[in-house]
């Protein structure tokens, strides 16, 4: 649900045109990200050389500023940084109106419908059957001291406006 939710929040700052870079992504996103901006070009970067998927750009730090300029896409205009701090060899080869992109969820607008839809595209797209969890609502739950397993049930919490729990020392 997390990488639903990070690309979610991502899609309003992409530029409208030009091809998108995500460097040093988690396998997650990448699945996700190929088929929710399809109708877009996404590249794949990593440094890591020995460890990436063929069709991935391989753009090590170390490269001259000529390599790394060359094998970037001639139209970029957005990179999705995963790496934490994009090395500067790097950022100084981007076009001067590409933009830069951290993934975040901070200050998401609407980070509610965000989280709603988020979880419908996750169960949608999920492999596992039978992770498939039912939603309970909070007033449904008789005793409120017994623990719900967090695996089977989503606790809908909304039209809530107080709840009583018993706290044990």
């Amino acid at each position: 649900m997390a990488v639903h939710l990070i690309t979610k929040c991502l899609e309003p700052h992409l530029p409208t045109s030009g091809s998108v870079l995500i460097f040093e992504p988690e396998e997650d996103f990448v699945s996700i990200a190929s088929g929710h901006w399809n109708e877009r070009r996404v590249f794949f970067a990593s440094s890591k050389l020995s460890t990436v998927p063929q069709d991935w750009m391989k753009l090590h730090p170390r490269s001259s500023q000529q390599r790394i300029k060359h094998l970037l896409p001639q139209d970029l205009s957005c990179v999705i940084n995963f790496s934490g701090l994009l090395p500067s060899t790097i950022r100084s080869c981007l076009p001067r109106d590409c933009v830069t992109l951290q993934p975040s969820i901070d200050n998401a607008p609407g980070l509610h419908n965000l989280l709603e839809n988020s979880y419908s595209d996750a169960i949608a797209t999920s492999t596992w059957s039978e992770y498939k969890p039912s939603t309970l609502h909070l007033q449904n739950i008789e005793d409120k001291s017994t623990p719900v397993s967090s695996h089977q049930y989503v606790i809908d919490w909304s039209d809530v406006s107080s709840v009583e729990v018993p706290v044990s020392h």
